[in-house]
């Protein structure tokens, strides 16, 4: 995801400001919906499906939304959703998302190799998951297939939800991706603690910060204990003495939490567990009572080290009043819909939106082709680190409205607009909405080219979300 790679867009940050921390959302397979009104709530989590966007098995409508994420300056730019990202969703009433924010917790470098299934970045441990019941099991990409390719020095994206281990708090991965070794800055989310120094110098974690020169934003925050953050620099500013390291800060946000007319959805691994009456989701507080829906699926009881969704509203003083707590231990969780691309009849293997999809156990397929490249297809799964293990696969028609691929060349490249040959159709593509990987809006002309987008029956062309080079 380097910058290179990503067009800007002129939006501030306030879309979104007010609704971002590391948190989740709940109720697998129903619409993203549960209140009356105008106006957007947020939906808060881990990607566990695409095509709309499944926000821990959560749908919401999003062939309108510009998915996006936060730069070194602040500003929004464009980027692409992929399982196991953590996002921060504005929708409205109807289960619509109006924008979409891409919301790692590290970006930075690797400290020192993997041991046992975890490293360190920016001072913070990062451990794998495997196991379903835990959580949300890590996805790998940018070259990584394994925790056993993180090498140290490599530059990395973390998406994650904090436990607490043997007293130790630790960032347990959704999701990690290489980065280009010259990525430009580095982030750190986490809650302040150990303020001194006149209310300028911190630690998130084991990292220390010194954000004595830094932007504070929004105007007029202060920093104050347990407040929750993410903090921006340049990789230079890091110093590492024996086992301490200090991040001097350049910029500062204070994540803040508003509530919108429609009921939350927030998830997340508990800790502070009090029966019957609160815990915290990530610093969150979210209080229960006798009156909260709490669904535990099979799940001996609600308690630490639980993963849960939690729908319900905030509070003045930011605490999430639950109506529903929904224990997630692992049931069936993934979703994808879209074109079914490079099929493998000997494997029943095939990838939508590049997620790879282990399918044997699945066949046969309902009411899809011999060959599937091509094919709309509904899978539901289960996340392991090798993809979606397919436990259905169903072939349709691609519903109006719903994002296809495409693969072939460019040619009669125009404003904003190109031929693509196969399938002999029309792409147009926005500044506002489609994101470029590894090519660039006027380097089209005879590439060979992967499009995802909406297809316009009516004007016979397809409206690119994404358009990137097919390898």
């Amino acid at each position: 995801m380097s910058p290179t790679h990503l067009h800007r867009i002129g939006q501030a940050l306030a879309a979104l400001g007010c609704v971002i921390l590391m948190v989740a959302c709940g109720g697998a397979g129903e619409l993203g919906s549960g209140g009356t009104g105008t106006g957007s709530s947020a939906a808060l989590g881990t990607v566990t499906g695409l095509g709309s966007v499944f926000v821990d098995g959560v749908r919401f409508e999003d062939s309108d939304a510009a998915v996006q994420t936060e730069d070194f300056n602040g500003d929004l730019v464009l980027a692409e959703t992929k399982l196991g990202q953590r996002v921060a969703l504005a929708f409205t009433v109807d289960g619509v998302a109006q924008s979409v924010n891409i919301e790692p917790e590290l970006l930075g470098k690797v400290s020192a190799a993997p041991v046992g299934g975890s490293f360190s970045v920016l001072g913070q441990t990062v451990v794998v998951n495997g196991t379903a019941v835990l959580g949300p099991v890590t996805q790998f990409g940018g070259g990584y297939t394994s925790v056993d390719d993180v090498r140290p020095t490599d530059f990395v994206e973390v998406h994650g939800v904090w436990r607490t281990s043997a007293g130790v708090t630790v960032l347990q991965a959704t999701r990690v991706d290489k980065l280009a070794a010259d990525f430009a800055f580095v982030r750190v989310v986490g809650n302040v603690s150990g303020l001194s120094n006149g209310g300028t110098r911190f630690n998130l974690g084991g990292l220390t910060v010194d954000a004595s020169a830094a932007v504070l934003v929004p105007a007029g925050r202060v920093l104050t204990e347990g407040r929750s953050v993410v903090v921006y620099a340049r990789p230079s500013d890091l110093q590492a003495t024996g086992t301490t390291s200090t991040l001097t800060a350049r910029r500062v946000r204070s994540r803040e939490l508003t509530n919108g007319p429609v009921q939350s959805y927030v998830g997340g691994v508990v800790s502070n567990f009090v029966a019957g009456s609160s815990f915290k989701l990530g610093g969150i507080g979210v209080l229960y009572d006798a009156s909260t829906d709490v669904r535990l699926n099979g799940a001996a009881t609600l308690g630490n080290d639980t993963y849960v969704q939690v729908r319900g509203n905030f509070d003045i003083d930011g605490n999430l009043n639950a109506r529903r707590v929904e224990v997630r231990n692992g049931k069936l969780d993934a979703e994808l819909h879209g074109t079914a691309m490079s099929y493998v009849a000997a494997t029943q293997t095939f990838t939508v939106r590049d997620v790879p999809v282990l399918a044997a156990d699945a066949a046969p397929f309902d009411s899809c082709p011999a060959d599937l490249s091509g094919a709309y297809v509904e899978v539901k799964g289960t996340l392991t680190m090798a993809g979606v293990v397919a436990q259905s696969v169903k072939c349709m028609d691609a519903p109006a409205g719903a994002v296809i691929e495409w693969r072939g060349v460019a040619s009669q490249v125009g404003v904003r607009t190109f031929h693509l040959t196969p399938p002999d159709k029309n792409v147009r593509w926005t500044a506002a909405l489609t994101f470029f990987r590894d090519v660039t809006p006027d380097a089209l002309d005879g590439q060979a080219l992967r499009v995802q987008g909406v297809f316009n029956q009516g004007t016979n062309v397809l409206v690119a979300t994404e358009i990137r080079l097919d390898h």
